[in-house]
């Protein structure tokens, strides 16, 4: 019975760890949302793109709704337009 509890434990600090991985990306998106409304990646897209580029390899992680988000940001920066 022990066994099991000690598995049970395991298992919730890897949850707890994925969770922890995905607040951490949610934050980042928060910052490249943030710089996208100050219009940033006009004035220092080298900045926006490196934002861009640390979540980038998390693609995996990432959710339907800021997949469409980091494309539009992508758009945007690649594109000179107004956020």
């Amino acid at each position: 019975m022990k066994k099991v509890n000690e598995k049970s434990t395991h298992l919730s600090k890897g949850t707890s760890k994925v969770e922890a991985y995905r607040q951490k990306i949610t934050e980042q998106f928060d910052e490249i949302e943030e710089m996208m409304n100050k219009q940033i990646h006009l004035t220092n897209p080298k900045a926006v793109e490196e934002k861009l580029y640390g979540v980038n390899y998390k693609w995996h992680f990432i959710s339907e709704e800021d997949r469409d988000f980091y494309q539009g940001c992508k758009f945007a920066l690649e594109n000179g337009l107004k956020w």
